[in-house]
């Protein structure tokens, strides 16, 4: 729809927040759903994850990531540090 669409017009920028927000958290169950079926591919695990960690970000809840080191390397470098890419 476009923006100067009467749904949008006639909604204040409160109530389309909450409804973002509220798309959000379902498309975001709706991915976790998807990623504990044992029939996902790997391939679309790994693009399930991507949109998932984009949700997340913007609900400002932490990312979600497969491995715990790399997860660790990115808590580094969104702190400004260097990470130990030696450390195993």
């Amino acid at each position: 729809m476009p923006p100067n669409h009467d749904l949008f017009e006639n909604q204040s920028v409160a109530e389309l927040n909450l409804e973002f927000y509220e798309e959000l958290m379902t498309r975001r169950q709706e991915i976790l759903d998807e990623l504990d079926d044992e029939d996902t591919r790997s391939d679309e695990a790994g693009r399930l994850l991507k949109a998932l960690n984009s949700i997340n970000k913007a609900l400002g809840l932490e990312e979600t990531v497969q491995d715990d080191l790399i997860a660790e390397w990115e808590r580094e470098l969104d702190a400004g540090r260097i990470p130990d890419l030696n450390k195993r």
